[in-house]
Parts: C-alpha cells; sequence; structure tokens
C-alpha cells in the first residue's frame, strides 16, 4: 500500500527539472505550449497567502500548510540549514500523510462532487444527422444533384441527368449516414470511459482513513493506494 497526494501531475517532477523545461530550446517550448503541458507546470497558487508563487516550485511546508490549509505547526525562520530544512520537510510530509485534510475544512466542502469532467453539451440526434446531410461538401454535392435533375426536366430524352443526378443524391445521402453512424460510435466510446473510473476512493481525512466518492475529491487530499485500484486523480506519490 502507499500513500499518495490528490494534487497536479506536474508535482511529480522535480523543480529543476521544471525550470530547466521551461527555459530550454524555442522549439521545445513551442511543443509545450502546443501541448499543454507548460500551462499545467506554470499552475498558480490559489490561497491569498500563496498568491503570486507556483505550486511546483513553493516549498513543500508551505504548499501543505498554507495552500492546502492544514496546519502541522511547523515553521520556516529563514535561517534552517539544508539539512533542517529536509529534516522539517520530512516531519510535515509524514504529519501530513498520518493527518489529511479536515473534512470540515472550506476546500473539502467546496470540492464536493467537482473531481468529474465536464461532458460536452448534448447535441440532438436528429440535428447532428442533420449537419452530416447538409455539410459544406455535401451541399455542394446535393446542389449539383438538383442542377441534374432541372436539366433532365428540361430535355426528358436525356437520361443521363437523371441518372446522374440520382447518384449523386444517393451518395450524399449514404455519406451523411455512414458519417453520423460514426459520430455516434466514437459518442459510445468516449461514454463508455466513464464506466473505467472508480466510484470510490480511499483517503486519510481528520486523522482517520475513510472512503469517499470519487467526485468529491480534492487538491491536497491523501489516499492511500492498494494494487490494483484504479486511480481517479493525478497523484504524487509518497
Amino acid at each position: 500500500m502507499a500513500s499518495a497526494e490528490a494534487i497536479p501531475r506536474e508535482f511529480s517532477q522535480g523543480k529543476e527539472a521544471i525550470d530547466n523545461k521551461i527555459a530550454g530550446d524555442g522549439l521545445q517550448a513551442k511543443k509545450d505550449d502546443d501541448s499543454g503541458e507548460a500551462l499545467m507546470m506554470a499552475m498558480a497558487c490559489e490561497s491569498t497567502a500563496m498568491a503570486g508563487q507556483k505550486k511546483h516550485s513553493c516549498s513543500i511546508i508551505d504548499l501543505i500548510q498554507k495552500e492546502f490549509g492544514v496546519d502541522m505547526g511547523i515553521t520556516i525562520t529563514g535561517g534552517e540549514t539544508e539539512d533542517e530544512m529536509k529534516a522539517k520537510e520530512s516531519e510535515c510530509v509524514t504529519k501530513y500523510m498520518e493527518m489529511g485534510l479536515s473534512s470540515n475544512s472550506q476546500k473539502v466542502l467546496d470540492g464536493i462532487g467537482g473531481n468529474q469532467l465536464t461532458p460536452p453539451e448534448g447535441e440532438h440526434p436528429c440535428w447532428t444527422f442533420w449537419k452530416h446531410q447538409f455539410g459544406i461538401f455535401s451541399l455542394l454535392l446535393w446542389g449539383g444533384s438538383f442542377l441534374c435533375f432541372i436539366a433532365y426536366g428540361l430535355d426528358t430524352t436525356d437520361l443521363n441527368n437523371l441518372y446522374l443526378g440520382s447518384v449523386l443524391g444517393v451518395v450524399v445521402f449514404l455519406t451523411g449516414i455512414f458519417e453520423y453512424m460514426q459520430e455516434a460510435d466514437a459518442a459510445k466510446t468516449m461514454e463508455g470511459f466513464a464506466d473505467m473510473l472508480p466510484q470510490q476512493a480511499n483517503v486519510v481525512r481528520d486523522g482517520k482513513s475513510s472512503q469517499i466518492p470519487a467526485t468529491d475529491l480534492v487538491a491536497g487530499d491523501v489516499m492511500t493506494v492498494n494494487m490494483g485500484d484504479k486511480i481517479p486523480a493525478d497523484l504524487r506519490m509518497l
């Protein structure tokens, strides 16, 4: 069994590694911007006491006590040696893993039901089908089919226009149906991913292990993870 903090995934990287990546060559920076990773790495702290600081670069003691709001009774004077600072950080993390967040804290109460993806707005199947039948390219083909029927109406002796108009209409209609079915299958696949997410999460709150709905997990929660467990959030292993 392992314990983990429910905090964003960029925390799993060291400060030096992240800073080096941010200061890397222009091409790498461009790739990071395109992938959204730069935004994840630059997430700002939300609490007033940590205003202007970044979660990946601030002190773990400040992160726990000021950002997550868990008072471990540890203070930083600024005159600590490297060994003393490491000892305080280790003590803070150990106490934090044993205590966890408070069930009555505002952070926990505000986060109820927040650990879930917001589904896109639903679209009526009829409207989706209509869009596939009358997209820009489909409209061009429908227009061509309509013109062929007009040409046949002007000269009924030439059956080629009738055949061409009919073929164009059938092809456009069947193509629209095929595209609609593909989108419907993709939507069902995405809905199936929701069934893979765990419904419950094992956390430490108020110094006790408990099981809560995975949707109520908040940044700063201490989770206990067993072999084979499904993970409902990005975690930092401790």
